[in-house]
């Protein structure tokens, strides 16, 4: 099973989507992400934003 699958697999319907790529990303071990999105969910990213660095 890949990084995707178990970490799908262990938040299915408990994390939210923003979680489960928060998690997916430090069991891939990166460092870094970037964030692209469309006009529409502009609000949710400004609340995305606030997220601290570890």
């Amino acid at each position: 099973m890949n990084t995707k699958s178990r970490t799908e697999a262990a938040g299915y319907g408990v994390w939210t989507r923003l979680e489960e790529i928060m998690e997916f990303s430090r069991r891939a071990g990166f460092r870094k992400l970037g964030r692209a999105f469309c006009a529409g969910v502009r609000e949710e990213v400004k609340r995305m934003l606030w997220i601290p660095k570890e």
